[in-house]
């Protein structure tokens, strides 16, 4: 992926979200809020996009907007963000 910086739509279609989700998520404070251009435009860095992209298989993982809070403000790499995933619904047992 490229240093390119994204827009809003952009980095949300990427990470198969919509733009209001991933705004809700920069209000919770996981997502941190982007720069903005001259003009206001939110302007994201494209790294985000693996950290973001399980967000919307949170509701099948039983994980609440909370527990997504909880993974993200973790700032756990990409690549672990399964074990923390599983870790997280182990600690609070079945529904």
């Amino acid at each position: 992926m490229s240093s390119e910086l994204l827009t809003i739509g952009k980095l949300a279609s990427l990470a198969g979200l919509t733009p209001d989700t991933l705004r809700y998520y920069e209000r919770l404070g996981p997502v941190p809020p982007p720069p903005r251009t001259a003009r206001r435009h939110p302007l994201h860095e494209p790294s985000l996009v693996p950290r973001i992209g399980f967000v919307p298989q949170a509701p099948a993982l039983r994980l609440s907007p909370q527990g997504v809070r909880e993974i993200l403000l973790q700032d756990t790499p990409p690549d672990a963000i399964v074990g923390a995933i599983r870790r997280l619904v182990a600690e609070r047992g079945p529904k």
